[in-house]
């Protein structure tokens, strides 16, 4: 499988506007560079939700966004990508309506416990937009399993992950 990635960091916060446009930006970029063509073709969305180009739709993407940072994915196969802030203040109801007990733990006793809260949601997102497939209840969404790799970028306060 061939995929590549592209991630900008802004030293200034982003209007949702101005991170949905760069993040097409840098799809426009992979696309030129990796298939050849521009400029960047009509995205239309599945019943679900799920982005794709139908004008080729052997080419799959992800974009995802947080305020300093903006990110783009495409591949030869399915595929779904995250990027968030480190949640530093997360409330207590978002850890029982988003994480299973098992995951609650694991934030609860990580060595930092929003760089894990971050690092399991983002991979849980990725997951969810490779499978183009939503879980009613997000506890369901699985954050452990083969084909997603996370990277946490402590210093730059982000953690992204992709689902291959």
């Amino acid at each position: 499988m061939t995929s590549a990635h592209l991630i900008e960091e802004t030293d200034r916060q982003l209007t949702p506007a101005q991170q949905s446009a760069l993040a097409r930006q840098l799809l426009a970029r992979l696309l030129a560079d990796r298939y050849g063509i521009s400029p960047l073709p009509a995205i239309t969305v599945t019943a679900t939700g799920k982005p794709y180009f139908a004008s080729h739709p052997a080419i799959h993407f992800s974009l995802s966004h947080c305020p300093r940072a903006v990110m783009a994915v495409i591949s030869d196969a399915p595929v779904g990508c995250d990027i968030e802030e480190v949640q530093t203040d997360a409330p207590p109801e978002l850890l029982q309506a988003a994480f299973s007990p098992a995951e609650q733990t694991r934030i609860a006793e990580a060595a930092t416990p929003p760089l894990e809260l971050t690092r399991i949601w983002t991979r849980k997102e990725a997951y969810v937009k490779r499978t183009g497939s939503i879980p009613d209840d997000p506890v369901d969404w699985p954050s452990e399993m083969p084909g997603v790799s996370t990277v946490c970028e402590v210093a730059k306060g982000y953690v992204y992950s992709i689902s291959r």
